[in-house]
């Protein structure tokens, strides 16, 4: 009869079995599922949507995927709202509300009837697509509120170091 054997602390160079060599890959794929899991449901469906839109033109331009950073994300939906409120655009003081260590902030904000329309613009917009195109960052935040049939968009970009 043959018998698996395993690794212990004080038996460094003895042979793991394979079962426990898969299980903390496992673990640690299971850690992502759950962890994009609840990183997406942290945001809205129009955020949802405009992160989406974003990440496709970075991707039909060969630039990866921006994931969201809660942070920029919270940022961007307060920003939004402040701008749906005022009725107009202005941009934020981009240092204030990361806690996080930052090597480069970036920010886009637009209105128009809808998502989509906003996303057009941007990328019509040399420094706009300059921002959504930017291969150093890392993370991203949106935000979309409402004023009548207007639709204000805030993208926040962020480089974490």
């Amino acid at each position: 009869m043959a018998a698996a054997q395993t690794s212990s602390p004080g038996t460094p160079d003895a042979p793991v079995a394979p079962a426990a060599r898969r299980r903390p890959a496992l673990l640690a794929g299971l850690a992502l599922v759950v962890a994009m899991a609840l990183l997406t449901s942290c945001l809205s469906n129009n955020q949802s949507k405009t992160l989406y839109q974003l990440n496709t033109d970075r991707y039909h331009n060969g630039v990866r995927n921006l994931s969201p950073l809660s942070q920029s994300v919270s940022k961007a939906q307060a920003w939004a709202d402040h701008l749906a409120a005022i009725g107009y655009l202005q941009h934020t003081y981009l240092p204030s509300s990361y806690s996080v260590r930052w090597c480069g902030l970036g920010e886009n904000v637009g209105y128009g009837p809808d998502t989509a329309t906003v996303e057009r613009a941007f990328m019509g917009s040399p420094e706009h697509r300059a921002n959504i195109l930017n291969g150093t960052w890392n993370h991203a935040g949106t935000g979309v509120a409402r004023r009548g049939s207007t639709v204000f968009v805030v993208q926040e970009f962020i480089k974490t170091c």
